[in-house]
């Protein structure tokens, strides 16, 4: 008999491995905040740093520190002391992949100089926001970290403190939010207090070109694993630009168009991806025959999650098709018919597909549909 306790969600599991692939090599920003806060796991926390960094080739620079109006140095000390105290003991576990500096003089060239020169010997390096009264507001180390270590550009500032995220006018928590949107939120004090201070630094930081902000609540175990390796995380991410989108394939695509294809594609130049910062949710090969003003769309695959997503992907390709010249769009598709493809196209016939081309990947598909466009 099968043992139960074994089951787990292979697509959780396959979402969380597609997300640490987007890691690799990345520099992220996590900021603790100075004021503890109730049932926090220091040494948890301190652990899931290093397991991000280590598991995924990820720099990470840790600033420990508030975002509190009124003066709280003796706490931010006192939390250095064991956030410093932490990764000192992780040391036989994860070896000296983390160290802690310190900033004096003109912070602005110090974080710039010793922060660069100290990652490329370990993949964390912890600062405290502050140690003498010139360095007078987190706010500003996050104005100048956006691309300081060498050409690395901080991909993700994570802030973990007493906040579970954004709230909108109704007291829903917003997963994911458009920085324009943040401030309107402040704005209007939906969002006030320490968190409006915390927020107010995040989009300091956007301007600043570090692309994504989360908001976590620190004492949340496994919340910044949470936050990072599933779909909707916990908290709130922030962001500037696009975060969903229906685009062209780039080559580090290739990876993730075999996994959803279950096909070995080896190349990018026909296909289109519809991804969520950059994580390949939805695929499909659009080919265009000029002559017979037919495109084909074949290699469709969706994550079952974002059905939405497929769809969205469908209509760039129509729109491609028809920019083309084409007036008929074919869809090449398995037997079964995912039960969200557009009731506008109907059942068509091999026949149809276009001579000199369009079988995908070389295998007559069992279902043709068909569209004028």
């Amino acid at each position: 008999m099968k043992d139960k306790s074994y089951e787990f969600d292979v697509d959780e599991l396959r979402e969380t491995l597609g997300y640490s692939m987007q890691f690799v090599g990345k520099l992220f920003c996590i900021v603790i905040d100075a004021e503890p806060f109730k049932n926090y796991n220091c040494n948890q926390i301190v652990q899931d740093i290093l397991l991000v960094a280590n598991s995924c080739n990820t720099k990470i620079i840790v600033v420990v520190g508030c975002f509190s109006s009124r003066s709280r140095d003796k706490k931010r000390q006192k939390n250095y002391n064991q956030v410093k105290s932490a990764f000192e003991g992780l040391k036989e576990q994860f070896g000296r992949s983390a160290v802690a500096v310190s900033l004096s003089g003109d912070w602005r060239k110090s974080l710039s100089g010793r922060i660069g020169t100290v990652l490329k010997r370990y993949q964390v390096v912890i600062v405290p926001a502050i140690e003498e009264d010139s360095i007078a507001d987190t706010k500003q180390i996050l104005s100048s970290l956006g691309g300081i270590v060498g050409q690395d550009q901080i991909a993700k500032l994570i802030i973990l403190g007493n906040h579970e995220g954004v709230l909108d006018e109704d007291g829903e928590l917003l997963h994911q939010v458009l920085s324009d949107r943040v401030q309107e939120l402040i704005d209007k004090e939906v969002v006030r207090g320490e968190l409006a201070v915390a927020l107010q630094s995040a989009l300091i930081a956007i301007e600043n070109n570090i692309g994504r902000v989360h908001i976590v609540k620190g004492a949340e175990d496994g919340g910044l694993l949470a936050e990072l390796f599933t779909k909707d995380g916990i908290g709130t991410m922030i962001f500037s630009g696009q975060y969903i989108e229906a685009r062209p394939a780039f080559p580090e695509d290739l990876d993730s168009i075999r996994s959803l294809t279950n096909c070995c594609e080896d190349a990018v130049s026909q296909f289109w991806v519809a991804a969520i910062d950059d994580y390949v949710i939805a695929c499909l090969r659009l080919q265009c025959f000029a002559e017979e003003k037919k495109s084909i769309i074949s290699s469709l695959a969706v994550n079952p999650d974002y059905a939405d997503m497929g769809l969205k992907l469908l209509r760039e390709a129509e729109k491609k098709a028809t920019e083309n010249g084409s007036t008929v769009l074919l869809l090449a598709l398995p037997k079964i018919i995912p039960w969200w493809i557009p009731g506008e196209f109907e059942d068509g016939n091999i026949a149809m597909l276009p001579k000199d081309g369009g079988e995908g990947d070389g295998q007559r598909p069992p279902a043709i549909l068909f569209k004028d466009i």
